[in-house]
């Protein structure tokens, strides 16, 4: 069997990729791609800049890490593939992650899963991942995740695909709080988020005194058509946020008193701050004010 993997620049897929086909028998697979670096390949692996010169009448099996990019028409399109892999005619998920190992933890849900990797790091962390989206599949739900997942909600993406044919509404909630925003944000980064968020709120001429339930860190599910409306509001309030005066844009590059996971040292390495500001604790917020204004219903999946 020859094989096709197109490879623009996920060299971690790359390795995941390889592990998977090798246990394959009698196989030849070109690797087609620009970059140089790759080093090791195993044995009937070969690294190529253009698709080499095949016989059509043979069946090939052509992968991407790129799950929407662009391939050859003459060639059949598949997914990654193994003998647990997973689908779901119901949602598809967008998994923002950083240098976590997804594909060895999620590889069996590649099929309704596309993994976007957060790089370069920058002030917005995760709520960049929403820039990186441009094709949405036709499913009713669309999901977004965070490998922290299981961690901080105690759910599997099993359990979400078993439940999630049992709730109607326009979005589920996978880390609901409930209490209003400004109570919930101000006891964990202050008073200057409030000043913040009311500053935001009357620059989209919302009253300041809307009660907004409080559910966040980038984990819940919504119908495919508020999505896309979704993605044309997070961008606009991020122009928003981007444009604003001098004195909110000190506040935003502000020390939002978030002690996270990441160094000091990395931090000012990867962001040019030595602290988390206030950007990405606004942003993930942001899908709270999008429901409460758009009358959306919420449930959260238990």
């Amino acid at each position: 069997m020859i094989i096709l993997y197109f490879l623009k620049n996920d060299l971690y897929s790359l390795d995941f990729f390889i592990k998977q086909i090798s246990k394959l028998d009698n196989i030849v697979c070109y690797i087609i791609s620009n970059i140089k670096n790759i080093e090791s390949l195993p044995q009937n692996f070969n690294l190529v800049s253009t698709i080499p010169k095949l016989e059509l009448t043979k069946k090939y099996l052509i992968f991407s890490d790129d799950l929407f990019g662009p391939v050859n028409d003459e060639f059949l399109f598949v997914k990654l593939k193994n003998k647990n892999y997973i689908s779901s005619k119901l949602i598809h998920f967008y998994m923002f992650y950083y240098n976590e190992p997804v594909y060895e933890e999620y590889g069996n849900f590649y099929n309704c899963i596309n993994f976007i990797k957060l790089e370069p790091q920058t002030i917005n962390f995760e709520s960049e991942g929403f820039l990186k989206i441009t094709e949405i599949p036709d499913k009713k739900y669309i999901g977004i995740l965070t490998p922290s997942i299981t961690k901080k909600t105690g759910l599997k993406i099993n359990d979400i695909l078993e439940k999630i044919e049992y709730y109607d509404c326009d979005i589920i909630s996978l880390y609901y709080s409930g209490e209003n925003v400004i109570n919930q944000a101000k006891k964990t980064h202050g008073d200057n988020f409030v000043r913040l968020w009311n500053w935001l709120l009357t620059e989209l001429n919302i009253p300041i005194e809307i009660e907004i339930p409080s559910f966040f860190s980038n984990l819940w599910i919504i119908k495919k058509e508020y999505f896309l409306e979704y993605l044309i509001f997070i961008k606009k309030v991020k122009d928003i946020l981007d444009n604003s005066p001098e004195d909110i844009q000190i506040l935003l590059k502000n020390d939002s008193l978030y002690n996270g996971n990441i160094t000091p040292y990395n931090l000012l390495i990867q962001t040019g701050y030595s602290y988390y500001t206030y950007y990405p604790f606004i942003l993930e917020r942001i899908i709270c004010l999008f429901v409460k204004i758009n009358n959306l219903t919420i449930k959260k999946l238990k």
